[in-house]
């Protein structure tokens, strides 16, 4: 009677093992930050983080300064330049990476700060929305 026994807790623990994985491989199984696992989505963002989503035209500047924050939402089709960018004297942080920005274009949903002691300016190819916290203009 007693192997009976031992027989039964090998079998739940193989079956809770079995369990476990399958649910993991629905987790684990999307890449981090896409649309099947987002990093977080807008109305939290802008629910919790105090950010505010701004819509921006093609060819607009955009200031922001020192300690700004920003998120590239909605991307548009092109892409989001930063104008004049030093990567020897400007701190763009990617917070999403944690790194500096080591480009002069900016990542769809990742989250940026000004750093620098300055104003950095970024310019949209195309219309995009920003979520952004901190002084911009």
């Amino acid at each position: 009677m007693r192997v009976n026994g031992t027989r039964q807790r090998l079998l739940l623990a193989t079956l809770f093992a079995a369990a476990l994985l399958l649910a993991m491989h629905g987790v684990l199984g999307a890449d981090p930050g896409s649309k099947e696992d987002p990093l977080a989505t807008v109305s939290y963002v802008q629910h919790r983080g105090m950010f505010t989503l701004q819509q921006f035209r093609s060819g607009t500047s955009i200031r922001l300064g020192t300690g700004a924050e920003l998120v590239l939402a909605q991307p548009g089709s092109g892409q989001v330049v930063v104008e004049g960018l030093d990567l020897q004297r400007d701190e763009l942080l990617d917070l999403s990476l944690g790194e500096r920005l080591g480009q002069s274009v900016l990542v769809s949903a990742h989250h940026y700060v000004n750093a620098s002691g300055h104003d950095v300016f970024i310019r949209p190819a195309s219309d995009c929305a920003l979520l952004l916290r901190g002084e911009w203009k």
